[in-house]
């Protein structure tokens, strides 16, 4: 009777033994899947484009690569916090890209809008450019904002290419800065040609 007491005993520390070492395999496969998760967010610009976000997701690799090492150093290991926070990583990279290219999109968008006002400007300033005076002077002023005008006409060119190439943050601040040159000399002109205007009408 004793024997078989022991023997119950010794299969049940068997199973119990055998359980564990089941359940207390480190996640490689996940870890993986996580480690994946996170280069595919770097690959689709998250750290340019969502980068608060990138930031995070990395922290929460980090974190739950911590959690499988501190179960690694446990006699009794269980790793299902750990596979749940690589699991909760792998979740947050497809946000993580969705908001990158959301980012993407909305600079597009906003360079796509500051090249259409450059080149509206661009043809208003031509017109305001032959309405202008032409004196002595007028004409050495209007010979210098016409050189800016082709610089800015330049930019444009400039402008689609680094689009092309995907530098958008360099588009957006390049078409900021056109947009205000063009807008500078549209006031410039528009002041001039009022003030001649009203000189007329005086004299």
């Amino acid at each position: 009777m004793k024997s078989n007491r022991l023997f119950v005993s010794a299969l049940i520390l068997g199973i119990t033994a055998l359980t564990i070492t089941s359940c207390g395999k480190a996640p490689q496969e996940k870890i993986d899947l996580a480690n994946q998760a996170v280069q595919n967010a770097g690959a689709a610009e998250a750290q340019t484009y969502a980068t608060e976000s990138y930031v995070a997701l990395q922290d929460s690799l980090k974190a739950a690569l911590e959690a499988v090492e501190a179960e690694n150093g446990s006699l009794f290991k269980d790793y299902s916090v750990a596979i749940a926070k690589l699991d909760q990583v792998v979740a947050y990279s497809d946000d993580v890209k969705v908001e990158a290219e959301l980012g993407k999109q909305a600079y597009a968008a906003e360079i796509a809008a500051n090249i259409q006002a450059i080149q509206t400007l661009l043809a208003e300033n031509k017109q305001l450019i032959e309405e202008a005076p032409k004196g002595k002077e007028g004409t050495a002023a209007l010979l210098a904002i016409k050189g800016e005008l082709e610089a800015i006409e330049s930019s444009v060119t400039e402008l689609n290419e680094l689009v092309a190439t995907g530098e958008l943050i360099a588009s957006s601040q390049k078409s900021k800065v056109s947009k205000e040159k063009a807008l500078a000399i549209n006031g410039e002109l528009k002041g001039v040609i009022a003030k001649y205007k009203g000189n007329n009408k005086k004299a």
